[in-house]
């Protein structure tokens, strides 16, 4: 069993009791414990405590502070100074601890403040709370100025600051603000999702989020030579008036008031006549080609031509009266016959030896179930080869397509 060497040591109480009118078993006390003590295995302790006591109504509230060093034989050294007061059941205090290695103050409080020496007024710091029904665990800090800080995870209401920088991802339901500048932005709604990459190829893009970001996929996009995909389009005036509207497939459109320079339309996909002309023919007697023309459409159509023929008598040796004849033939591509139209017994002179000329107008349609249909006009003169002719042809053919 160790010895001890006491080499200092001095205790004292102080306590009375009181008949304080209104408090049932009233008491306070003063207790000062001090020892200096070294035992013979080397060990050194130094301490003083300092408790403070009252009791009143069957409630104790004591204030304690104490302070002690120690050392052992294998030069380990400690001291402890602390401060710890208990009213009502709640207990805080401040302590300090030193081991040579590491020094550590430590508070024990719901809240931290400070007094102002202009005014002496108390503001608090920070707030310390623990198994609020509203509030979750932790330090509350009214209002904090940090030069420099890392946060592992922050959560917070309101941030306010001038610049924010993010080493992996940004989220949140709403971003507010004037500008957004970044290399790229992706916009996820639903199934849909909006894509922004100024430095791709297609900068802009609109689509389904599950397809690839493609010019065939997108819904829109736009590339960066300019050009734009779209699925259909309505464009409005100031008074929102419609002055263009296209369907998905752009094979139908409403154009209010268009103004056009130079048309231009391939394969007369709209309609638009086709003016023909030919040169002069002769014949003497037998069918003879006057016109034969293949016309390019789109889709099947209705198709109708409509040509004057100019017919001039070149010489006469029989002296009598003739008349031509004229044929009209529509073909389906270029071999099929769907119409024949003839133009039979037309004057050519009202009087034998005369040389003359007249103008016979000729039409016809035809419905044509092909991409191209042929149009070919003969003529012929009725009597001998004593009578020749020659013809020539001028008129239109028209699509009727919608």
């Amino acid at each position: 069993m160790d010895s001890f060497v006491f080499v200092d040591y001095h205790a004292n109480q102080l306590g009375w009791w009181s008949p304080y009118i209104g408090l049932v078993a009233t008491r306070a006390t003063v207790t000062s414990n001090q020892q200096a003590i070294v035992n013979d295995t080397g060990g050194i302790i130094s301490s003083k405590i300092d408790t403070y006591s009252v009791t009143a109504n069957g409630q104790t509230n004591t204030l304690s502070q104490w302070a002690q060093v120690t050392a052992d034989v294998d030069d380990a050294y400690e001291l402890q100074w602390g401060l710890k007061g208990t009213v009502a059941g709640l207990t805080g205090g401040i302590g300090f601890y030193n081991d040579g290695n590491v020094t550590q103050f430590t508070v024990q409080s719901d809240r931290f403040a400070i007094i102002d020496p202009r005014n002496d007024q108390v503001k608090s710091v920070f707030t310390t709370i623990v198994n609020d029904p509203v509030l979750p665990d932790g330090v509350y800090i009214d209002t904090a100025f940090i030069k420099a800080a890392i946060i592992q995870e922050l959560v917070a209401g309101d941030v306010n600051a001038d610049t924010v920088t993010a080493g992996i991802s940004i989220t949140s339901p709403n971003i507010n603000g004037g500008s957004f500048v970044g290399s790229s932005y992706t916009a996820l709604a639903g199934s849909y999702k909006f894509d922004v990459v100024p430095g791709s190829s297609i900068p802009l893009w609109f689509g389904l989020a599950a397809q690839s970001r493609t010019i065939s996929n997108a819904k829109f996009a736009l590339q960066n030579n300019g050009n734009i995909t779209a699925r259909g389009i309505n464009i409005y005036d100031n008074s929102n008036n419609l002055i263009l509207a296209a369907n998905g497939n752009i094979n139908g459109a409403y154009v209010n008031n268009l103004s056009v320079g130079t048309l231009d339309i391939q394969g007369n996909a709209v309609t638009v006549p086709v003016y023909i002309e030919t040169a002069s023919v002769l014949t003497n007697g037998g069918w003879t080609t006057i016109l034969d023309q293949t016309i390019t459409q789109d889709i099947a159509s209705t198709i109708f031509a409509s040509f004057d023929i100019l017919t001039e008598r070149v010489g006469d040796v029989s002296g009598v009266y003739d008349t031509i004849d004229l044929k009209l033939e529509m073909y389906e591509g270029t071999t099929t016959v769907v119409r024949t139209i003839l133009f039979e017994q037309l004057g050519a002179d009202q009087e034998a030896g005369v040389i003359a000329r007249h103008l016979h107008s000729i039409s016809g349609g035809a419905y044509i179930d092909a991409t191209n249909y042929r149009l070919k006009i003969t003529g012929r003169s009725r009597n001998a080869s004593t009578q020749p002719y020659r013809f020539s042809a001028k008129g239109f053919s028209t699509s009727a397509k919608r």
